[in-house]
């Protein structure tokens, strides 16, 4: 229930980034302790919501005896995240390097990331659900 709920926040909190970023970016401005720390929410929400997700995933993996054929798409979707994830943290590999590199290399990653939570949504709910959305 919390999963389904916090995904519009984790949606929100992505763009939020993605747009300081981007706005920083084209603005030349530095890497400042706001962009670190607007990155971080996201990245710190996002592995929350992953560590959620996981529980649901043993859950519904045990109501169905582990039958790997019925839980495929969950396998999928859980792999996604997993990849956003990843994304999302990459980013404290340029730390160091100089303000607008870290800034464009931080706004690849985090776009990434969104992207490898659109796939795993996909995979879960297929196309016709974000289609209905419109």
């Amino acid at each position: 229930m919390i999963h389904g709920f916090s995904r519009w926040t984790l949606l929100i909190l992505a763009l939020v980034s993605i747009g300081f970023l981007f706005d920083r970016l084209l603005k030349k401005q530095d890497f400042d302790p706001l962009t670190a720390k607007i990155t971080r929410i996201y990245s710190i929400f996002l592995s929350i919501q992953f560590l959620i997700g996981c529980y649901l995933l043993f859950s519904v993996g045990s109501e169905l005896s582990w039958n790997m054929k019925a839980l495929r798409f969950h396998m999928e979707h859980a792999t996604f995240m997993l990849l956003s994830v990843v994304f999302a943290h990459s980013h404290a590999m340029w730390k160091s390097a100089e303000h607008s590199k870290r800034l464009r290399n931080t706004l690849i990653v985090m776009i990434l990331s969104v992207l490898c939570i659109i796939m795993g949504v996909i995979r879960l709910k297929g196309m016709d659900y974000w289609l209905s959305l419109f």
